[in-house]
């Protein structure tokens, strides 16, 4: 860090100062700035995922329950049949 940021850091009385003022210089910074674009891009690309990952884990159990149904339903017409004598 620049000389003229750790000297007004040591004139600060408190952490939540220092924070502030490190916040402050950061908020200049143009790399910061692209870092924390690409991490805000990120984190919603993330968050999108997580949602669609869902979504094929709830499409996955629905056609298991439907290939259940299915299973389910061919022994109840089997089963009838044999009843009947077919």
């Amino acid at each position: 860090m620049p000389i003229a940021f750790l000297r007004s850091e040591a004139d600060l009385k408190n952490d939540a100062q220092r924070k502030a003022r490190r916040f402050e210089v950061l908020l200049v910074n143009q790399e910061y700035q692209k870092s924390m674009d690409t991490l805000i891009r990120l984190t919603a690309e993330k968050q999108n995922a997580i949602a669609h990952l869902e979504y094929l884990r709830n499409q996955f159990s629905v056609a298991k329950l439907e290939a259940r149904l299915a299973i389910v339903q061919q022994l109840n017409d089997f089963e009838a049949r044999e009843l009947v004598g077919l």
